[in-house]
């Protein structure tokens, strides 16, 4: 019954995660629209977001432990160094490019600003490097989380 329930979480909070990050990814459109605090709004969106992506790790741990009673595979066949190393792999570059974006927008990282700076660093060459970087890690969780 747990295994079912934190499945069901884990699929709504990863669809409300993304739902909320992408309403807050666009500010600028929001205001043009003729919405009023766009940013300030578009902020709070982005706080929710991180709330849904903090719940959607810790059901991905917990479904680790406690696995839906299936048929399917629990762990990879190789050994855990295999997929420390396949993890590591990933998570070197895409790391870097998360934390790179963090560290260049500053604050607007987490609350969008209508000044906003992010034209130097890393936005000069991809508009959303968090997103990028963020993405990746999900597939390092796994290798992490389902080995011998």
């Amino acid at each position: 019954m747990f295994a079912w329930l934190n499945l069901t979480v884990l699929v709504f909070s990863s669809l409300l995660f993304l739902y909320f990050y992408v309403l807050s990814v666009s500010p600028a459109a929001l205001e043009e629209m003729g919405v009023m605090n766009a940013y300030r709004r578009c902020a709070r969106y982005r706080v929710i977001a991180i709330f849904f992506e903090f719940i959607t790790v810790i059901n991905y741990v917990l479904y680790r432990f406690v696995p839906l009673p299936a048929p399917l595979a629990e762990v990879f066949p190789w050994s855990l160094w295999v997929s420390v190393l396949i993890g590591t792999v990933i998570l070197v570059p895409s790391g870097w490019l998360m934390l790179r974006g963090i560290l260049d927008a500053g604050e607007e990282a987490v609350r969008p600003k209508k000044e906003h700076t992010m034209y130097a660093g890393i936005y000069r060459k991809i508009r959303h490097p968090q997103a990028v970087g963020e993405v990746f890690l999900w597939w390092v969780f796994a290798f992490w989380l389902n080995s011998r």
